[in-house]
This record gives C-alpha cells, structure tokens and sequence, in this order.
C-alpha cells in the first residue's frame, strides 16, 4: 500500500468513526441527563476527541478498533438506517450483517444446532431474514433449527442461571390464546429486604417509583423516575427508609426528606430526551396528607 493509499484510508477510518459518534449522540444522548450533565452524550464526544487523536497519531488500527466497538450495539439491535446515515453523511458503504449474511448458508446446511452459541446465531439469523423480507425457505430451516434445539435442551434453557430471579411484573390478555406478559429477570444475590411502590404522574406517561433494598451488607432507599426509554435515579440514600414523595404536576416531583440522612444522589433536574423533570425537597417531619403519595 502506498503512502497516498494508506491516508486514503485513515481518513475513511475516520470520517466514519466519527459519523458513526455523531449517529450514536442522535440515538443515546440526552438519553438520562442529571442537572444538566448529558453522562452518555459526554462519554460519545470523548469517544470523539479519542478518535481525533488516533488519527493525527495515525493509528489506523485503533480506529478500526474503535469502530467495531462503537457499531457493536448497532448489529445486534439490527439497526438498518445506520448503513443509510454513513452513506449520506460520508458517501462510504458499511455492511454490519456481512459476516451474518455469509453464515446463513453454512448453518442452514447442517442437520441440527449443536451449541447454544450457534442456537443464538439462527436466532439473529431469523431476524435478519424476516426484516430483510429474505427466502421463506431460509426462514423456515431456520426456525426449524432453532425448535429443534429448544425442544432437545429445553431443561437447560429454562433452567435459572445462579443467582438469577424471575418476576412477573404484567400480563396483558391479547386475546383467549395469546397473553404477552411482562417479566424483570435480577441477578446478583437476593436481597434479605425489597419492596417498591408505584405512583403514575398525572398524564399517565412517566411513573415514580420508590425502591428499598437491603443485602446483607448494604441497604438504600431510592426514588426513581420511569421515562418511556430509560429510569433514572432522582434520590438515593443508604439505609431503609419510608420516603414520601408525589406528584405536583406532570413535570414536577416532591420528595420529603429528613435533614439528618445524608444522600448519596440528590438531584433538582432529570431529563430524559424531551421530558424535563424537575425535583422538589421538603422537610419530612410534617408532610401533609396525600392520596396519590407513599
């Protein structure tokens, strides 16, 4: 390669890393935002400054690096406008499904699935298929090979992973054969103290939730604000507590709080793409009586 080819492709290495940021801050910044600080679109611009780096270093390599990284999240979410955005924004063409795509003849081919790993791969391949609209007979060898696996490991599949808990949070009756439910899966050990309460803002739209937690070392109470994408924490403190807290209105939360807890986050602001919350303290030594509080 020579010397003007390898420029060439530095800056193609670059010019995509950093359309690819630019894609990512659109999709994921201002995702959760406390007092102002955008934590997910600031670790984006410092991916961004990285990138800068390696390029005037000249470090083909880590940006390549950095690339697969930074597209990762994008492949297995199976995201087919990103191909578009890079194509408009720097007239380069990347393939995220090209590996995919040259896999789904090999393992369509072979007589079963062996491994869970190959199992998660037709999966994604079935995905990949049914949205790219793909030969029927291709989706279906698929789904046979997927079947067959589920029904030859079925123990294993369904079997709790350690410390793995299972809990039903809704079900919804779509009709008499068909109920989507609603399930939180938590690892980590159990705690020896949980319990959580719910209280829907005004609107409808965002919940509040206050949260208390203890293991057997560790113990905090927090208040939690549920945006259609994200949670984010609004106030936290150790130890268990019954905190009160509600809504005043759709954008604004009031929490009672005792002066002598010291917080671990206090927050005034969260925001969440185009919802602002804002976040009221008062003493908790008097709080008046509130039908929609806890």
């Amino acid at each position: 390669m020579t010397s003007e080819e390898r420029k060439a492709a530095l800056e193609k290495e670059y010019s995509i890393v950093q359309a690819t940021l630019d894609y990512l801050i659109s999709l994921h910044g201002r995702t959760i935002v406390y007092d102002g600080d955008d934590m997910i679109g600031y670790y984006y611009r410092q991916e961004k400054l990285k990138a800068e780096k390696y390029y005037e270093e000249r470090r083909r390599s880590r940006l390549q690096q950095q690339l697969k990284k930074l597209t990762r999240s994008l492949e297995l979410c199976m995201d087919f406008n990103y191909a578009v955005f890079i194509k408009e924004q720097t007239g380069h063409i990347i393939d995220l499904f090209e590996q995919l795509e040259k896999n789904i003849p090999l393992l369509i081919h072979q007589d079963e699935i062996l491994t869970r790993e190959e199992w998660e791969h037709a999966i994604r391949m079935k995905d990949f298929c049914e949205k790219t609209h793909a030969d029927k007979a291709i989706t279906q060898k698929l789904n046979q090979h997927i079947q067959s696996y589920i029904e030859n490991h079925l123990n294993e599949l369904t079997r709790n992973k350690r410390n793995e808990r299972t809990e039903v949070i809704s079900r919804t009756a779509l009709s008499e054969d068909i109920e989507v439910v609603n399930m939180r899966i938590s690892t980590g050990p159990k705690p020896k103290h949980e319990k959580e309460w719910e209280i829907v803002s005004p609107d409808k739209k965002l919940k509040l939730r206050i949260i208390q937690l203890a293991f057997s070392k560790h113990a905090s109470t927090s208040v939690n604000i549920d945006f259609p994408k994200t949670e984010g924490t609004a106030y936290c403190v150790k130890g268990i507590y019954d905190i009160q807290a509600y809504w005043k209105d759709n954008s604004t939360i009031v929490i009672y709080i005792n002066p002598d807890h010291q917080p671990v986050v206090a927050y005034k602001k969260v925001e969440s793409f185009s919802d602002c919350i804002h976040i009221e303290y008062l003493n908790a030594e008097a709080p008046p009586s509130l039908t929609n509080s806890a």
